[in-house]
């Protein structure tokens, strides 16, 4: 069924139409380049390529979309990893213990693929097998086509191997919006704190305490464009406009955001034109679907004229009412289905809706680059492969409203990635009712990260507001090495208990459950972040530390000495050496 050639088996059906090159690279890593020919044009799809290993070790999976259940899982429910332009990364990490076993990453990230891992016992090989699966679920007219596979073998950290693939992705999506300082402020939204019903009077109360409290950026989510109650959907998006009840000042509001010295991003949900909306009568002709549940219009990005409105769109808002950058949603929606209008060349420019949603992207920077300087631009997980985030400086965290382990993983998968941007959890929420410890232990989950809160501050208990301000205090302090330092996590089958980032002679660690931390005699913070009040320190000197509490006092200090310590600190407390 299939054919070897440099130990890939190739599917029978392409085996004639497929050459494999090997790309002489770096010690331990192999690169080969895969080109597939046909002598004209031919529809293509679910090309299946394998590369197997020998089955030894107690082995885990890491993917940029991996579930919490990490186990190499059997042939008949592999550890799939989708990807292509606005869904996850080519790449998938084979674990033994804390060292990489086989990372294996793909060149192309915009076409349409899946790698996947599983242990192929029905085979009876002794082995686990990685799928390459290339055109995956998608119908494409190929004649020459070629992708890079890198693959490697090197026994070391696996956050190693995994941050390594990003430099070798730099060469083929280098980025085209910069990193600036102010992508990695803390940051107020009135999402989760508003949802559809935000309004001028308030949230000026609101980003004046913010701001006290060190925050600034603020991001005005939905609901700002209609008066009334929000439908919890996207009946009224599309027409543009400042709701006239909720904001009946909108540039005054947006200058009252800058007189506190914060920055202002305003979302909008790219592909949706509403049924309730005059642009949805007008580009009626030019959609890829209707989507009944969202009550909404799929805008298709291969008609230059749908990508213009949305370019024109943006940069009426930017220059009018003086906005620092975009928070830009559901990009993901821009998909072509089966029921999608076919290509027409004489009313489109693009042939392929991933590379038109590229171009609208590609636009949209430019635009923003011409009327801001260092401008900021959103996005959201699960659109985070190379080939997109090339188009953002601040990726966050995908909506997970008081879940406060997915947001804890879901940063450190992503830090994992090291992208050259800014990292943001999802938003922070709490009832007004919560314990002061744990609205401490949401924000360390989310300290190598950004933090980005949706809470209503006028609300809150002076508590609440002394954990935050000192937190952000923290943060802000430490901001380099939180956010840029090495990213070293512990324990990927068992969801990350130990995080730690040094940079310098300065280390930052989180541990989530009794767990026993080296200390070397340079600075470390450790936070306590379990729900017991001891943490065990093996030090290799002599020393002394202090503990502090959520609120960031001092409330004891202790003498280390060397060898194994049992010290007892508040749960979201911290060890300071």
């Amino acid at each position: 069924m299939f054919k070897k050639e440099y130990g890939f088996y190739i599917d029978e059906t392409y085996s004639n139409n497929i050459t494999v090159e090997h790309i002489p690279f770096t010690e331990g890593i192999n690169a080969y380049k895969l080109n597939l020919h046909f002598n004209e044009p031919t529809v293509v799809k679910n090309i299946k390529i394998c590369y197997f290993k020998p089955m030894r070790g107690l082995l885990s999976v890491w993917h940029s979309s991996a579930p919490r259940n990490r186990a190499l899982r059997q042939w008949f429910d592999k550890n799939a990893v989708k990807s292509n332009f606005y869904l996850g990364a080519p790449l998938i990490s084979v674990i033994d213990g804390e060292n990489n076993y086989c990372t294996i990453a793909l060149s192309d990230a915009q076409t349409p693929c899946e790698l996947n891992a599983f242990v192929d016992d029905f085979s009876d090989n002794d082995e686990i097998c990685f799928d390459i699966i290339l055109f995956s679920g998608v119908e494409k007219l190929v004649s020459d086509y070629s992708i890079f596979v890198r693959i490697d073998d090197q026994n070391k950290p696996y956050y190693k191997s995994i941050s390594d693939v990003k430099n070798w992705w730099n060469y083929f999506y280098p980025a085209v919006i910069d990193n600036c300082e102010s992508a990695e402020d803390a940051l107020y939204s009135s999402w989760y704190n508003f949802h559809q019903h935000p309004n001028e009077q308030t949230l000026k109360e609101e980003l004046l305490i913010a701001s006290k409290m060190g925050f600034k950026t603020f991001i005005l989510d939905d609901g700002w464009q209609y008066d009334g109650n929000g439908t919890a959907d996207y009946f009224d998006c599309g027409d543009w406009e400042f709701s006239k009840e909720k904001f009946p000042n909108p540039r005054e509001f947006i200058d009252y955001v800058h007189s506190l010295g914060m920055k202002i991003l305003v979302w909008f949900p790219v592909p949706f034109v509403g049924y309730n909306t005059q642009k949805y009568k007008e580009f009626s002709d030019k959609l890829l679907c209707n989507n009944d549940f969202f009550r909404a219009g799929i805008l298709d990005p291969r008609y230059k004229e749908v990508r213009e409105f949305l370019v024109d769109t943006y940069r009426g808002f930017v220059q009018k009412y003086d906005l620092d950058g975009l928070k830009l949603d559901f990009i993901d929606s821009f998909k072509l289905l089966p029921t999608s209008p076919s290509y027409d060349a004489k009313k489109m420019d693009f042939d392929d809706v991933e590379k038109a949603v590229d171009c609208l992207l590609k636009d949209v920077i430019q635009m923003l680059k011409e009327c801001k300087d260092k401008p900021l631009f959103e996005f959201r997980q699960n659109y985070v492969g190379p080939a997109i985030t090339k188009y953002c400086n601040m990726l966050r965290v995908a909506d997970c409203a008081f879940d406060s382990v997915t947001n804890k993983i879901a940063v450190v998968d992503l830090r994992l990635l090291n992208y050259d941007l800014a990292v943001h959890s999802d938003m922070l929420y709490w009832s007004k009712y919560e314990s002061p410890t744990n609205v401490k232990k949401q924000l360390i989950n989310v300290i190598f990260s950004v933090p980005q809160i949706s809470v209503l501050l006028a609300n809150s208990s002076k508590e609440h507001l002394e954990v935050i301000k000192n937190h952000i205090e923290y943060f802000n302090d430490n901001k380099t090495l939180l956010l840029h330092g090495e990213i070293q996590p512990v324990g990927n089958d068992l969801l990350y208990p130990c995080v730690s980032s040094s940079l310098g002679d300065k280390t930052v660690s989180v541990i989530s459950c009794p767990y026993a931390i080296e200390y070397n005699g340079k600075k470390h913070d450790i936070f306590n972040n379990s729900d017991v009040e001891w943490v065990s320190v093996v030090s290799t000197v002599n020393c002394f530390c202090k503990v502090v509490d959520i609120y960031g006092k001092v409330i004891k200090n202790f003498e280390v000495v060397k060898g194994a310590n049992l010290i007892k600190v508040p749960v979201g407390g911290m060890i300071a050496f």
